[in-house]
């Protein structure tokens, strides 16, 4: 009866190592030695649906033992013998590298595991410094990847059509990528660890996708946007995430930050300004503040009044035609800006002017419905223009085209969809005096100051933009009637006078702006009238530098909105 027991025993623990553990062989090799010191076992699963090859050992493979081409088989074998024949390809979700006491497993071969299309996990050890020459091509399913190597081969990750993130963690030096590594698709979060910075063939993300975020070190960050090839990423961001979406609830008002791209924003007074890296997108603004993910920027959509893309970005994203921007009144865009496509920017119901600064590639319609929109300033001809009949779709008709001199009106008033502009005129009687002030010379030769905040100081009167005119002005207004609400704070030095002809000075302003002693050069108190709110006679009779006229009195007709006047 013992004896009997003991078989029973024996029989259950045999079956139960034969269903929990399966030995590899391939079609030639009935053992499953794959390398001198590597094994390999198969663990299926009936129940999760995740089966799991393990190899484990030291040193590397023999040379073509491990392929995953379409011309090998690979057949199970049981312990004891039995033949169990499985299509490993189709039925393996995991992947794992075991390391022994003798050391770890170096290479990943050459085609190991290409078209392996169920594969969707990848566990290596540090000691692997290689994933050879197409060895995860074509695994359509692989998500992550973590590698602590020197070398990603040709081709090695090429079609990872659903890879999310490629983390890159180097353990033993210089890392080198070679050509085609990560093409067609490629990876949509690239993190790297560590100061040294990986040599990049300029293919090895070939037709990879273009929203592709490089997170690297921060202290590293200057590096690789100046890198010739990894400064080519548009979005480059710091591996350390400045907030999340928790911490923006501990602090419901930041100031500024860095949303996902590595984007660095900053709300002030109205004005939002992005920078920091090569492509922005809109759609980083939340709709609803109370709907925003941690990717987003927090601020209210209905608090901007200006917005400012920093040198350095060159690309506007599409498919922000969500964001509404109800009160926003000026986009002021890069030189370096070389992209703007479709829906780059929402609804803007405020926006009075555009200016666009570079060569500028445009992709169908890139602002959406600017009914008050007046000006566009464009200083540079396109670069490339697709769907052009859609460029300007929802312009306003009135709105007035401004080129850079009389030598391009011909040029715009030819090309499309410029040529739907009816007036094109050269930008040469207006420009800035202050990053959200400018001046134009307009009707009775009057010299318009409008915007808010501050005017630029000027050195002297030969450095003012409007010095070649001088002799022409007859009246200076500072402010836009339409615009109450946006205030100019401060006029630098040599910014009025130099005007020997000038007459009269209208401010709108109840507030009288800053001035210098430098402000008023050349200027007779006693001869130039100042007309100001009848509100803020007083106000100005008793300021700082406006108090010297000899004559304020106060407007007795004027404009209180885009069609409304007293």
């Amino acid at each position: 009866m013992k004896k009997l027991n003991l078989l029973l025993l024996f029989f259950l623990i045999g079956s139960l190592r034969i269903h929990a553990e399966w030995r590899w062989s391939d079609y030639w090799d009935e053992v499953g030695q794959f390398g001198t010191y590597i094994y390999a076992w198969f663990y299926p699963s009936s129940v999760s649906g995740e089966n799991k090859l393990e190899f484990r050992g030291s040193g590397d493979f023999y040379a073509n033992r491990l392929q995953g081409g379409d011309s090998h088989r690979w057949d199970w074998t049981y312990y004891d013998g039995t033949a169990y024949i499985m299509d490993v390809r189709a039925s393996c979700n995991i992947i794992e590298f075991k390391d022994t006491i003798n050391g770890g497993i170096i290479r990943v071969p050459p085609t190991a595991f290409k078209d392996w299309r169920e594969l969707n996990e990848v566990i290596l050890t540090e000691s692997v410094l290689t994933v050879d020459y197409r060895a995860f091509m074509n695994c359509g399913n692989l998500t992550e990847f973590t590698f602590y190597g020197t070398r990603i081969g040709q081709d090695a990750f090429k079609g990872c059509v659903s890879l999310e993130t490629f983390t890159l963690e180097p353990k033993h030096g210089h890392v080198t990528i070679q050509e085609g590594a990560f093409s067609w698709f490629g990876p949509k979060k690239f993190i790297i660890y560590g100061n040294d910075v990986p040599a990049l063939h300029p293919k090895a993300f070939y037709e990879a996708r273009h929203d592709i975020t490089l997170c690297v070190p921060r202290e590293m960050l200057e590096s690789y946007k100046n890198h010739s090839e990894w400064g080519k990423f548009w979005r480059i961001e710091s591996v350390e995430h400045q907030m999340t979406l928790e911490e923006y609830k501990l602090n419901p008002n930041p100031t500024s930050g860095i949303a996902y791209g590595g984007v660095k924003w900053s709300l002030v007074d109205g004005v939002l300004r992005l920078g920091g890296a090569k492509e922005i997108s809109m759609n980083q603004i939340p709709v609803e503040l109370y709907s925003a993910t941690e990717y987003q920027i927090p601020v209210e959509l209905d608090s901007i009044t200006d917005l400012i893309i920093e040198e350095g970005v060159e690309r506007i994203a599409d498919k922000g035609g969500e964001v509404l921007f109800d009160n926003l009144h000026t986009i002021r865009l890069p030189e370096s800006l070389k992209s703007l496509n479709r829906y780059s920017f929402g609804v803007c119901n405020k926006l009075k002017k555009l200016k666009l600064r570079s060569s500028i590639s445009f992709d169908n319609v890139f602002i959406w419905r600017t009914p008050a929109l007046k000006e566009i300033w464009v200083t540079h001809r396109p670069s490339f223009m697709k769907n052009v009949a859609y460029i300007f779709y929802h312009q306003n008709a009135s709105t007035t085209l401004y080129v850079k001199d009389a030598n391009d009106i011909y040029y715009y008033q030819s090309t499309p969809p410029w040529n739907k502009f009816s007036t094109i005129v050269p930008l040469e009687n207006r420009g800035e005096c202050g990053e959200f002030v400018d001046w134009e010379i307009g009707e009775e030769n009057t010299l318009i100051l409008e915007g808010r905040d501050r005017t630029y100081d000027y050195e002297d009167a030969q450095s003012v933009p409007w010095h070649s005119q001088k002799d022409i002005i007859r009246n200076m207004t500072v402010g836009d009637p339409s615009y109450p609400d946006r205030t100019i704070t401060y006029l630098g030095k040599n910014v009025i006078g130099n005007c020997p002809n000038l007459k009269k000075i209208t401010l709108i302003f109840e507030t009288p702006p800053a001035v210098t002693s430098e402000t008023f050069q050349n200027i007779d108190f006693n001869k130039v009238v100042l007309e100001v709110p009848y509100t803020s006679l007083e106000a100005y009779r008793n300021a700082p530098g406006w108090k010297d006229f000899g004559n304020i009195t106060f407007s007795t007709s004027g404009q209180c909105g885009d069609d409304a006047f007293w």
